[in-house]
């Protein structure tokens, strides 16, 4: 099985198979590249919404794989910028 077989298998894995089709049908034929600037933005906005639902920084830290300070700085620098 190449690279492509098994990127698409784990598209399929991760959205299933009719949304896996629809995207590769979209996208047939391009690279298609996902920033990771996109990806942490939308982790911290959970982060936030979480910590402010009521979620401990200790909870926070062992969902996402941070340090409890980072959790800590995520939730504080969106109350600085508020």
């Amino acid at each position: 099985m190449d690279d492509r077989n098994t990127d698409f298998e784990l598209l399929k894995e991760l959205l299933g198979p009719e949304l896996a089709l629809r995207v590769a049908d979209a996208f047939a034929g391009t690279a298609l590249y996902i920033p990771k600037k996109i990806i942490t933005a939308e982790r911290y906005k959970a982060i936030r919404q979480e910590f402010q639902a009521g979620a401990s920084y200790r909870q926070l830290s062992i969902k996402y794989g941070y340090s409890i300070s980072h959790i800590r700085e995520i939730c504080r620098y969106k109350r600085q910028a508020t």
